[in-house]
């Protein structure tokens, strides 16, 4: 099957099987670009996320697909093919373990659990009507510095706190979010009140992901804010000196270490200031300042791996201050 013949063959079925309306199945060549503004960030946005890279020019081939999302008109989703990919499993392994890997992709979008109400609300224009689903999600500002300008977000040392829409969560899927762009606090009228966004999305953030530690005394994890325990009832065997803060979803858990009065029950229990390191976007490693262990922590913490996306290389330290880069 030649790359043509795969691109009709793919249409085709997307039609029969998927229920795609033809004129709702688009092909973007390699190259293309726009002078729509929104089309040219839609552009830089699947460049970023398929090649790694800033470009308003296609750097691939592409194929989306677009239907009423969750069986509503007014919203619509949008999949994203990457089509010389998608073509080469086909020639490895057969069209229909390429065509099944699409249906999966798309199937996962229609059981995400997101209401087509929760993107409606997104268009509006009031600030309270989207309050409650905002929250943030930390990422490593270099990695991400490119992409965030035309997003809200803060920043500590090499971590930036993201401002995101909260579409659904849970504990088989995960968290799913969209950003917050910087004109959408416009709309809102919010522009002048961006601490107090944050701020919110942050006790949001909180409040619907708890932060949690591990408690060996009792061999449970408990509720690091509303719990009662002591430093040592967190040390296990396999990290000396050490105890992970992180979250009841996990996803994201580093966060934890910024939740309100978070900081203040870890001055508490570890008797005064502390040093904290990310081991990934997931986990935070919580030690006393003097732990021998530190660098060995932070040369882990300087690479992605299986427990989690990279966010930090540098050492935090909580004190009556907060928490701040060393």
């Amino acid at each position: 099957m030649t790359y043509n013949e795969f691109i009709e063959t793919l249409t085709q079925k997307a039609q029969e099987e998927l229920h795609y309306k033809k004129e709702n199945i688009k092909f973007y060549p390699e190259g293309f670009t726009s002078n729509d503004p929104k089309m040219i960030q839609w552009i830089i946005e699947t460049n970023q996320r398929f090649s790694g890279q800033d470009s308003p020019f296609l750097l691939k081939d592409f194929m989306t697909f677009e239907k009423d999302f969750n069986g509503s008109s007014e919203v619509k989703i949008l999949q994203r093919i990457d089509l010389k990919s998608t073509y080469e499993l086909a020639q490895e392994k057969g069209f229909d373990e390429a065509f099944n890997e699409i249906k999966e992709t798309i199937g996962n979008v229609d059981s995400s659990g997101v209401l087509p109400e929760t993107l409606l609300k997104r268009g509006t224009s009031s600030y309270e009507d989207m309050r409650e689903q905002l929250i943030i999600r930390p990422l490593n500002y270099k990695r991400y510095m490119s992409e965030l300008s035309e997003y809200v977000y803060r920043r500590t040392g090499d971590v930036a706190l993201v401002l995101y829409h909260l579409l659904s969560h849970s504990k088989k899927g995960g968290i799913n979010s969209s950003r917050i762009r910087r004109d959408e606090l416009l709309r809102w009228n919010m522009q002048d009140k961006v601490d107090e966004v944050m701020k919110n999305a942050l006790e949001n953030t909180a409040k619907i992901f708890p932060a949690v530690v591990y408690n060996f005394k009792i061999n449970k994890q408990v509720d690091f804010l509303n719990d009662e325990f002591t430093r040592e009832d967190l040390l296990g065997e396999f990290l000396p000196g050490a105890f992970i803060l992180s979250t009841e979803m996990t996803t994201n858990g580093a966060l934890a270490l910024f939740y309100p009065g978070v900081c203040e029950k870890l001055l508490k229990i570890m008797g005064g200031s502390f040093a904290a390191v990310f081991m990934n976007i997931n986990d935070a490693m919580i030690v006393k300042r003097d732990n021998p262990h530190i660098n060995a922590m932070l040369d882990i913490a300087k690479k992605s791996g299986s427990l989690g996306e990279m966010l930090s290389s540098r050492l935090f330290i909580g004190s009556e201050n907060g928490i701040n880069p060393a």
